[in-house]
């Protein structure tokens, strides 16, 4: 059962640094504002959970803004630049 709670809080926590990063990636975006805040729940899961975590969250947030934000073509670039 304790496992279980993990999984959970690890699942949970991680949910909310996506919507952090692509919530305030596309603030930043439609401002025009001069920040990179798409970082910010990428941090936040790093600190609060650990920092492979954070790691994680960045590949999939990267993978995500690529695949449905820039289009499906910079997915390699991506992948290679990371």
């Amino acid at each position: 059962m304790i496992k279980n709670e993990k999984v959970f809080r690890y699942v949970a926590i991680m949910t909310v640094g996506m919507l952090l990063d692509i919530g305030l990636y596309w603030i930043a975006h439609h401002y025009k504002l001069p920040m990179w805040m798409d970082s910010v729940g990428t941090a936040y899961v790093a600190i609060v959970l650990e920092p492979a975590a954070g790691l994680l969250l960045a590949f999939l947030t990267n993978f995500i803004q690529s695949a449905f934000v820039y289009g499906a073509s910079s997915i390699v670039y991506y992948l290679v630049g990371g």
